[in-house]
């Protein structure tokens, strides 16, 4: 961001990826496997929590995992990958503008034993 731009995080409308949360969860769906994406083989589940900013031109920066563990840092890693591969996000209005906003997004992860 330059001087001057402000990051929000109450906005009028806030930012989301093209197609809503539907369309996303088909995205994260398709592109995150726990399994085949962490070197880890003691993932027990759990949530993982990310922020990061939705800039004026949709494009996704800061990312942050927040509560990081050690042993997942692979994991969390992929995690970061997958949101920064997806598509440009509508970004956040505010006053009747664009506006660079946070976002923190979680998920949880269920592991299952075959």
């Amino acid at each position: 961001m330059s001087q001057g731009d402000s990051c929000y995080t109450v906005v009028d409308i806030p930012a989301e990826s093209p197609g809503g949360l539907a369309a996303w969860n088909k995205y994260f769906e398709r592109n995150f496997n726990p399994m085949l994406d962490s070197t880890e083989n003691n993932h027990q589940g759990g949530t993982l929590t990310v922020t990061f900013t939705v800039q004026k031109d949709g494009i996704l920066t800061g990312f942050l995992i927040k509560n990081p563990k050690e042993d997942h840092a692979t994991l969390e890693a992929a995690y970061i990958k997958i949101i920064k591969e997806g598509p440009k996000w509508l970004p956040a209005i505010k006053n009747g503008s664009k506006v660079a906003s946070k976002i923190t997004w979680a998920t949880t992860i269920c592991m299952i034993e075959e």
